[in-house]
């Protein structure tokens, strides 16, 4: 899987480019579905950082989260872990929905 990373309005070091895949990488362990595409888009508008990641699972689920800061690091800790939630109740839901609810009575 390969995390598409786009920066707006300024240039984005490799650093904070290997930390975003990195830890958008590891919250996307959870789900045990293939990722069909991954794209973040990181703009900068009057000093504030703003991050957007739409994540397109093979499920036809799609997974979108913000963060806006005025410190690059926070949006990123703040993009990894609404992701990480939003791919743990995804994983969730789609594993709910699988278990079968009807069992036969034990006699």
């Amino acid at each position: 899987m390969e995390i598409s990373v786009t920066a707006i309005h300024f240039e984005l070091k490799d650093y904070f480019k290997s930390l975003l895949t990195q830890k958008l990488s590891a919250a996307l362990k959870v789900f045990p579905g293939p990722i069909t595409s991954a794209k973040v888009n990181i703009s900068l508008d009057a000093s504030e950082y703003e991050g957007t990641a739409i994540i397109n699972f093979k499920t036809h689920n799609t997974i979108t989260a913000s963060a806006r800061d005025k410190d690059l690091r926070v949006v990123i800790d703040e993009l990894e872990d609404k992701v990480g939630v939003q791919t743990r109740k995804l994983k969730d839901k789609i594993s709910d929905h699988h278990k079968k609810t009807h069992s036969a009575p034990k006699k």
